[in-house]
């Protein structure tokens, strides 16, 4: 997979949908659905703190986290992954 902030996302939709990552889009869309509708489960592992702004991991708030996840070459990490292996067991 490219190294272009989606490799996770094709990643995922290749193992999925055994379609070289064509579904990337797809995959990343309903990841941050779930996100979005388990706040309370991922929220807990954000840095949100506005004294850690240098942390990879910061974000002002839960909803802006989640819609730079949205945006495409937007790199995907553990929250993501975690919220994969749930969505899609």
């Amino acid at each position: 997979m490219d190294s272009d902030g989606n490799c996770l996302f094709r990643s995922l939709s290749d193992q999925l949908y055994h379609d070289f990552g064509d579904n990337h889009g797809e995959i990343r869309s309903e990841i941050c659905d779930y996100l979005d509708a388990h706040e309370e489960d991922f929220s807990v592992f954000l840095i949100l703190d506005e004294e850690d702004k240098d942390d990879e991991d910061y974000a002002p708030d839960f909803e802006s986290y989640v819609y730079n996840m949205r945006q495409d070459g937007d790199w995907g990490g553990n929250v993501e992954l975690v919220a994969a292996a749930r969505l899609y067991r």
